[in-house]
């Protein structure tokens, strides 16, 4: 089956899409190493839990408040931030 090339648009939202399962990723190992469950860290967060589960679920919906949020919580630096959003200074 041959190849097609990817539009901008495309190209656009596979890495907003990469870039929300990266920090769904940190948010995970963020979880484990202080020992919470996903109701805590949604408390954490602001959310309810459900909200969290579909983001979970989801990545790619997580809103840009959520991600400032889970960054916040996370601890992540902004600089970190930008080259998980695929931004290259």
């Amino acid at each position: 089956m041959p190849r097609v090339a990817l539009t901008a648009a495309q190209k656009r939202a596979q890495r907003t899409a990469d870039g929300n399962t990266a920090l769904l990723k940190a948010l995970r190992r963020n979880k484990a190493e202080e020992d919470l469950k996903w109701d805590e860290v949604a408390g954490r967060l602001g959310v309810a839990p459900s909200t969290l589960q579909r983001w979970r679920q989801r990545p790619e919906i997580i809103p840009l408040c959520g991600l400032r949020v889970i960054v916040e919580t996370i601890g992540m630096s902004k600089e970190d931030w930008l080259k998980v959003g695929g931004f290259r200074p």
